[in-house]
Order: structure tokens, then sequence, then C-alpha cells
């Protein structure tokens, strides 16, 4: 919903711009959109685009909430890069993709237990790989740079994540240190239904949002722990994986979306 009012605030802002440039190009409701030099406003056959979500630009201006946590949400908008095929002036293959990797080491300071007058430092390392791809057929129709657009994708997601602990006091001290968790990875496929409205403030320059509705289902596997014991053998313990399917909104996430046009 954040997402979703912030779209309609950015697309308020332009509505005066729009209006200022009127002398630049030809009437909005009629005739080829062409600017003062002569350039096309709108898409033409054979154009590709690439964009990028402008959500997280918004948070960076405090516009919207910031979370630092890496999402994993169904190819969550925020990390997607955007692409598109202009088959004719109204009819576009799309696709989205995405691919993350990060790892972030936590450390603190514990009681030396070979001597309590001194400390000794734990690490926590944590990382995460994100995996996703996803592909449709997008259709629009409109009155001058005001461009809905409608159409449906098939989308896939992995994503997989570890933590490793490091301990600067010895197993002998300690009897037993947990040093591996490794959740399963997630596989998650989805269909969705989308709708949204580009407005194209320069000439092949869009900002837009759209809104989506599919079915999505989620398969986690089996993880382990590792936790070495002093004079035993390593101890590996499995955790059970998980499955789901939900059919609601938002299952690729909202997003406001910036094209640029070649």
């Amino acid at each position: 919903m954040k997402k979703f009012i912030v779209t309609l605030a950015v697309l308020f802002l332009f509505a005066p711009f729009l209006k200022a440039q009127d002398d630049d190009f030809d009437d909005d409701m009629g005739g080829d959109l062409t600017s003062k030099y002569g350039e096309s406003f709108l898409p033409e056959w054979g154009d590709i685009a690439l964009g990028v979500n402008a959500v997280p630009l918004f948070n960076m201006l405090k516009f919207n909430d910031v979370n630092a946590t890496p999402s994993f949400s169904f190819l969550d908008g925020n990390n997607n890069i955007y692409g598109k095929y202009m088959i004719d002036e109204n009819r576009a293959i799309r696709g989205r993709f995405r691919f993350g990797y990060g790892s972030t080491t936590g450390k603190t300071l514990v009681t030396d237990l070979d001597d309590a007058t001194k400390q000794v430092e734990n690490s926590t390392i944590a990382k995460y790989t994100a995996f996703g791809l996803g592909v449709g057929y997008e259709m629009s129709r409109g009155h001058g740079r005001v461009q809905g657009y409608y159409g449906g994708e098939l989308l896939f997601l992995y994503n997989k994540t570890s933590t490793a602990y490091e301990y600067g006091n010895s197993l002998a001290n300690m009897g037993t240190q947990l040093t591996e968790v490794n959740p399963g990875g997630t596989m998650s496929f989805g269909a969705n239904a989308f709708i949204g409205v580009e407005v194209f403030i320069f000439p092949k320059l869009s900002i837009g949002g759209e809104f989506t509705w599919g079915v999505a289902f989620n398969s986690t596997g089996e993880g382990t722990t590792l936790t070495k014991v002093d004079g035993a053998s390593d101890v590996t313990t499995k955790t059970a994986g998980s499955s789901g399917l939900s059919f609601d909104t938002g299952n690729a996430g909202g997003a406001v979306i910036v094209l640029f046009y070649f």
C-alpha cells in the first residue's frame, strides 16, 4: 500500500510539469506525440527498455520506511532489473531479473575462559544468495503521454541463507560450539496478472507503477545445523522442509518503475 501511495504522489507531482510542456509536442488526444525536436515520446516497434524500481530512492529520501534486511519475497520489486521488447506500439515482451549475494559479519566481545580479566572475540557470518527471473506479455492503451498497461507473467525465484559462527574461546573450554546453521534453500514459482500506468515525462522515458495479483508456490528443502562437541564427533541435526501455496495480491510486489526506451 505504501508503494501505491508513493506512486500516486509522484505522478501527481509530475502533472504540473506535463501541463507546462503542452507547447512542446502535438495534441495528446490525437496525432503523433513528438517533442519540439521531433522526438517521439512513446515507444515504437523494436524499441528495447531497461528500468529499475524507484522505491529504494524514495527510501533514501525518507519517503518510505528503510529496511536494511534483504527481502526474499517473491521476486521482490525493490531488487529487480526490468526489461521490455516492443513487438509493436502497444504490445511488449517483458522480463525481470535479480541476482544478489551478500555477507555480513557481526562481532562481539566475551570473557576469556582462560583469563577472566581479558576478553576474546566471537564472530557471526551471515550470507545470502538470491536469483530471480520473470517473463511476461504486456499490452497497453491510453491517450497522450499517460498509458495504461496490463498482461501476465511467469516467475521463478531461488534464495538461500546460511550462518557461520566462530569463537574466541577454545572448544575444550566451552564443551560445545554451534558452528553452522544452513536452512534449506527456497524455490518459488508463480503466475501473475498485472495492471499499471506509465507517464512519459520525457521522450522515451517513463515513470509508473503497477499492481499484481496471482498464485505462488513455495518449497523449502531440508536444512542442517552443525555442532562441535569436545572429545566427541560433530553433531549434525536436520531441520524439516516446508511448502506453501498462496493466491493473493502482490505476489511479485508492487513497484514504482522508471523505464528508459532505446
